[in-house]
């Protein structure tokens, strides 16, 4: 993300190399700097330029990288002009997860709306696996399914699975990492794309410690004790599904 900004009213210009990604005010980044300008009580000619590697609508949070991008960008420009926190408040006001790519962190511990960011320290190594099938998945859409198929979403009996995973990563331990992987979104996204369940099935079958889709898909990941299991791994996933993206991290 390249983000030059100049004296004059108030405009927001989007490039990009990517056909997938719109260029009007309904671009993440779009938003991000309409809303940073308006914060800050600053008019300024913003010109935004996104090479975009990340899948669209992969549950990776290329987006929302992107928006967070512009907003320490612009936020760099106008010599730190908003707090931290209210970067985090417009953040979380554009996506649930920007808040999370403000932080100079390796890991976070995130809750509420996104906005409550707790720094983890250390991380266990994992060895990881990443597939995307090419199926783009709309956060909104997703959200929007939750809301409709799960009749416990709204349960107050709930248990916080994800202190449980917080738990296995202040441990260090990577078995109990992979145990701990739960994600609401997968199930109703398994409905919709069937392949989905068997890229992660072929995860496990071929050593993945544990498998599951990343945020809102549609990407999946597994996570490998050793670089060799998930070499193995990647070949077979690659004969299987040729036409998908799949690398390693």
């Amino acid at each position: 993300v390249r983000v030059e900004v100049a004296t004059g009213r108030t405009n927001v210009r989007i490039r990009t190399n990517s056909p997938d990604i719109p260029t009007d005010e309904t671009n993440i980044c779009h938003r991000a700097a309409s809303r940073y300008l308006a914060h800050a009580g600053e008019t300024a000619r913003v010109a935004i330029d996104i090479a975009k590697n990340i899948p669209v609508a992969a549950g990776l949070g290329g987006g929302s990288s992107d928006a967070a991008a512009v907003l320490l960008a612009l936020n760099r420009h106008f010599e730190q002009r908003v707090t931290p926190r209210v970067l985090a408040d417009i953040g979380a006001g554009i996506g649930k997860d920007v808040p999370v790519f403000l932080c100079r962190t390796r890991g976070s511990f995130i809750r509420g709306m996104g906005e409550r960011v707790r720094e983890i320290v250390a991380l266990p190594r994992l060895h990881v696996l990443i597939v995307n099938p090419r199926i783009a998945i709309p956060t909104k859409d997703a959200y929007a399914a939750l809301r409709h198929e799960l009749w416990f979403m709204d349960a107050a009996a709930r248990v916080d699975r994800s202190r449980r995973m917080l738990r296995a990563i202040e441990a260090n331990d990577a078995q109990a990492v992979a145990a701990a992987l739960y994600n609401d979104f997968a199930i109703v996204a398994d409905r919709a794309h069937p392949v989905l369940k068997d890229i992660r099935q072929s995860l496990l079958a071929f050593g993945a410690d544990g498998a599951l889709m990343s945020g809102s898909g549609s990407t999946l990941f597994g996570l490998f004790a050793s670089p060799r299991m998930l070499r193995v791994a990647r070949a077979a996933l690659q004969t299987r599904f040729p036409a998908f993206f799949i690398e390693r991290g």
